[in-house]
């Protein structure tokens, strides 16, 4: 009976486990948007984790939000800033983040603990309670990692993309457009490069055409992405605006700039790359190179006191 209970509760936990992940991933689009296309309206979809109405988020999420998700607000800005920055815009990703902790740090030890007699032999009580509470402290701060992975992968992203953005934005910008047309435009020809920045452009000219003020929206946007080069450039655009100066001089002007800082930084790690090599060659090549160089002397001298003792025999 105790075993048919600990299967039940394991494959629970781990159908639980899969669609929380599935639905906070990845969930289907519910709304549209209409925006102007031509002399028409067209629909253009929304985002799939714009909306999240699955069933999961309906019993379980519904269920425990009250009691997982922290009331301190400070803390609870921070994990949203950090979901929406990894890409989870849905209104119920906080709380299904922490469920999903939840489910995990308590489902891992459910899935191992009955493998360690198989695996390990036999194990004392106090062994398999260890094992277990590394497992569940792991599997409990595992979404806070992967969280932390693709806010990084998708800032490196946008890193790679800023200068392109910047060059096409100067383009347009000379070509007679104003900030909005060619944010708007620089948006929509990224589509296809750089869809990540191209996303989040398209969302600031829908907060812009919302009823937004620029700098709300601009600084918004560096809000979401977290890169100290986009806040650069929303701080160089509000103060460009708040003054009167030329906005593609302005934007020429940051573009050399980081241009330059770029090859800087370039230039350090190239620098670094000496230092970061030693313990790599102490480690893996020199002992590798006394092998070669001192092997032949060993074998010689091995081969050498072999035949003494032979000929003294």
């Amino acid at each position: 009976m105790q075993s048919w209970l600990l299967l039940g509760m394991i494959f629970a936990t781990v159908v639980l486990t899969a669609l929380a992940l599935g639905e906070v991933l990845w969930v289907r689009p519910r709304h549209s948007r209409q925006r102007l296309a031509g002399d028409g309206l067209a629909e253009e979809p929304v985002s799939p984790r714009l909306v999240a109405e699955g069933w999961f988020h309906r019993v379980v999420v519904a269920r425990l939000k009250d009691r997982l998700v922290p009331e301190n607000e400070v803390e609870l800005d921070g994990i949203r800033l950090r979901l929406l920055r990894a890409g989870f815009t849905a209104p119920q990703a906080v709380p299904a983040y922490y469920v999903i902790r939840l489910l995990m740090g308590g489902g891992l030890p459910l899935l191992i603990s009955p493998l360690l007699p198989l695996l390990g032999g036999k194990l004392g009580l106090g062994a398999v309670t260890a094992i277990d509470l590394v497992l569940a402290g792991v599997a409990y701060i595992a979404p806070a990692i992967f969280l932390d992975l693709r806010v990084s992968a998708r800032q490196r992203l946008i890193r790679e993309a800023f200068p392109d953005c910047l060059d096409l934005m100067i383009i347009c910008v000379e070509a007679g457009l104003g900030l909005d047309g060619a944010i708007n435009r620089v948006g929509q020809e990224m589509i296809t490069t750089h869809p990540l920045l191209s996303s989040h452009l398209r969302l600031l000219s829908a907060e812009l055409r919302a009823g937004k003020t620029r700098e709300e929206a601009w600084r918004a946007m560096a809000k979401r992405i977290g890169l100290p080069e986009i806040a650069s450039l929303v701080t160089l655009l509000v103060q460009t605006e708040t003054l009167g100066a030329s906005a593609a001089d302005a934007l020429r002007a940051h573009a050399a700039e980081q241009r330059l800082k770029r090859l800087l930084q370039a230039e350090t790690k190239a620098q670094q790359l000496a230092v970061k090599m030693t313990f790599p060659l102490i480690l893996m090549i020199l002992p590798a190179l006394m092998i070669v160089i001192g092997a032949p002397a060993v074998i010689r001298a091995t081969h050498t006191d072999m035949t003494g003792a032979h000929a003294s025999r």
